[in-house]
């Protein structure tokens, strides 16, 4: 049995990765045996647990709602399911079972401002949504830097346009996991990154230059990504330096899809 908890900031692509596993064969949970909690509502619950104090009662909640789910899936083979608020719940499930692996989704704060278009956006909710986006990857990167050996930690938009190549690095993150052969399938809600209005991006990038703690994290989540198919981003790119380095990097990825092309 293989059991893949996913979590990512509400902003990442992570929700779209777990539909795409779910249509490659990955089961949803059942909800938990004795009350019939989803998987969600027990990772509501938790999360709720675990911001009150400490103590033994506490502890003997948190162990009954695993167990509880634990029990009524134990005759389903691989199954899995995505929850931002997943996050703080990691290492209790660590402790409990030793089939549980995660994926650590993150993505670009790009992807956090382009949520918040069709809102009223002002100083103070940028500036409020970023510290969030901040705050949360800062303890993701910090749960996968002690667990690397049962996790991957990917960039969502990365992985939902490329899954046929990262197929290998997803099923050896247990030898047991069994998804379909075909990882060709299409998925028409998949985002691109492509799609994004010229004039958003222009505007997106001067605003992440106001927040260089953002800016900085993020190249450190790719480059200490476990599937890493480009390098991290290049925030100046006025010298001659960073021009090669920007030519270097449009060569590697024509390089990466000429031997995936191949491959195919």
């Amino acid at each position: 049995m293989s059991i893949i908890i996913q979590t990512g900031h509400s902003s990442s692509h992570s929700n779209t990765l777990m539909n795409m596993l779910y249509e490659r064969g990955l089961g949803s949970p059942i909800n938990s045996h004795t009350h019939g909690f989803s998987a969600h509502e027990i990772t509501e619950k938790l999360a709720k647990v675990l911001n009150k104090n400490s103590s033994i009662i506490n502890t003997k909640i948190i162990d009954n709602l695993i167990v509880d789910l634990l029990l009524a899936n134990l005759d389903q083979d691989d199954w899995g399911w995505a929850d931002e608020n997943n996050l703080s719940t990691l290492p209790y499930w660590q402790q409990m079972d030793d089939n549980v692996r995660f994926i650590l989704i993150f993505d670009s704060p790009k992807l956090l401002l382009k949520k918040l278009l069709g809102t009223q956006i002002t100083q103070e909710s940028v500036h409020q949504a970023l510290s969030d986006w901040l705050n949360y990857n800062q303890q993701l990167l910090e749960f996968f830097e002690t667990s690397a050996t049962n996790c991957l930690l990917v960039e969502g938009d990365l992985i939902i346009n490329n899954l046929s190549n990262v197929k290998e690095h997803i099923q050896a993150l247990t030898t047991n996991l069994k998804l379909k052969s075909n990882w060709q399938l299409q998925d028409v809600s998949t985002p691109h990154s492509d799609d994004t209005n010229p004039m958003f991006e222009i505007v997106a990038t001067e605003i992440l230059k106001q927040y260089p703690d953002c800016l900085a994290l993020y190249d450190l989540l790719i480059e200490k990504s476990t599937i890493r198919l480009k390098t991290k981003q290049l925030t100046n790119t006025s010298n001659l330096s960073s021009l090669i380095d920007s030519l270097n990097l449009f060569n590697e990825q024509e390089e990466i899809k000429k031997k995936t092309d191949n491959s195919e």
